[in-house]
């Protein structure tokens, strides 16, 4: 179960599910490398945003963390519930040269003429260093989401400076139409 759970990128919770039901030495043995990880994988995108978060505002750019960043940004750097491939940041369409600017001038870089008008968010932009990279979003997803009409408005204030949230509600809507 532990080396499926890993296989899809949910090891940190069942590690904790499983750590109490297992005697104490093949508890640490199995679950403490797995845990550390994620500690550490959760440690970088929550360093990665309190970098990003104000790079942005200074730009003048309003950035809404989502889905995994969402709860990074919203809580600091819990264990995730499962591992982050990227960082999903929601900007305004009008605002998109300024935030790909701004991650630029923090080193980020990625294939900006693989970047169509249409498409929902911006190509990947890698990190200078070790990291996570970062996915702008200018919609919500690839087709309508009108019960998250609004979001932006309905988004809160996150931990970490410069970003914002969406509201629980949304979040979950968001979470769901995504894994659709």
């Amino acid at each position: 179960a532990l080396r499926l759970s890993l296989e899809l990128g949910v090891g940190a919770p069942v590690a904790e599910a499983l750590a109490p039901a297992l005697a104490a030495p093949a508890a640490a043995a199995l679950t403490a490398p797995i845990l550390a990880e994620a500690r550490r994988r959760a440690e970088i995108a929550a360093e990665q945003l309190a970098t990003l978060g104000p790079a942005l505002e200074a730009a003048g750019v309003p950035a809404i963390a989502l889905k995994g960043a969402a709860f990074a940004a919203a809580a600091g750097a819990p264990v995730p519930w499962r591992d982050m491939i990227d960082l999903d940041l929601l900007v305004p369409r009008a605002a998109l040269s300024r935030a790909v600017q701004a991650l630029g001038a923090l080193g980020y870089a990625g294939e900006h003429a693989a970047h169509v008008a249409t498409d929902y968010h911006y190509p990947v932009l890698l990190p200078p260093g070790p990291g996570l990279g970062v996915e702008l979003h200018v919609a919500l997803g690839w087709r309508g989401v009108a019960p998250l009409a609004g979001l932006a408005a309905r988004a809160r204030p996150a931990t970490l400076p410069g970003l914002r949230v969406p509201a629980p509600d949304d979040r979950l809507a968001h979470l769901v139409h995504h894994a659709q």
